[in-house]
């Protein structure tokens, strides 16, 4: 993250000699566009691994959740797109299902966690009890 941010330091350079720029558009874009995405990805890989005890399952999941994201190459933000691809240069074309998406990513991110750790503390309670 922090090699990725030398583009903010070309911004601000930019900025100063009078261009129109947004300095902070790498972190507004990192927060609301890539780490939302990231969160799920991890948060969904985590519970599956949990329930089938193998990493590999997981890997699975990864695989399957970018090549459904990958297509179409142009904005689609239906609820199953977990990474949001915008490749034209104007404006978005649908703000609220853009945000709509991002809201409902995050919330089943943190739903997923939830279960993990439940899932988690019942799978170590269990151990808990084959130890004593």
């Amino acid at each position: 993250m922090a090699v990725a941010c030398i583009p903010t330091f070309y911004a601000i350079k930019m900025k100063s000699e009078g261009y129109d720029v947004n300095v902070f558009a790498y972190f507004s874009t990192f927060a609301v566009w890539l780490f939302l995405g990231v969160m799920f990805v991890v948060a969904l890989s985590m519970m599956v691994s949990l329930l089938s005890k193998s990493p590999i399952a997981s890997i699975g999941v990864q695989y399957v959740i970018f090549f459904l994201s990958v297509m179409p190459l142009y904005g689609n933000y239906s609820l199953s797109k977990v990474f949001i691809r915008h490749n034209t240069l104007e404006p978005l074309m649908n703000p609220q299902a853009f945000y709509i998406n991002r809201i409902f990513i995050f919330v089943m991110s943190i739903i997923i966690t939830f279960i993990t750790a439940g899932i988690w503390q019942r799978k170590r309670r269990h151990i808990g009890e084959r130890i004593k």
